[in-house]
């Protein structure tokens, strides 16, 4: 498969589809970001579904709490 792209190291992933090739610590890494990310996303959508409730009385969901921090 080749070198990790980023240290050198063996890659053991390949990510996106620009196929770049990652070890394990940065493909864990890589993994870490776009689960931060996600959880942003989550938390805005749950802010503006809140400000839409807040608005119209109306509620849009039944209530969750965020799993992710």
């Amino acid at each position: 498969m080749g070198m990790c792209s980023q240290c050198g190291r063996p890659a053991m992933y390949v990510i996106g589809p620009q196929q770049i090739p990652l070890c394990m610590e940065h493909a864990a890494l890589h993994q870490q970001m776009l689960d931060r990310q996600f959880a942003v996303s989550e938390r805005l959508a749950n802010q503006a579904l809140d400000d839409m409730e807040m608005i119209t009385g109306v509620p849009m969901r039944p209530h969750r709490p965020n799993l992710r921090q």
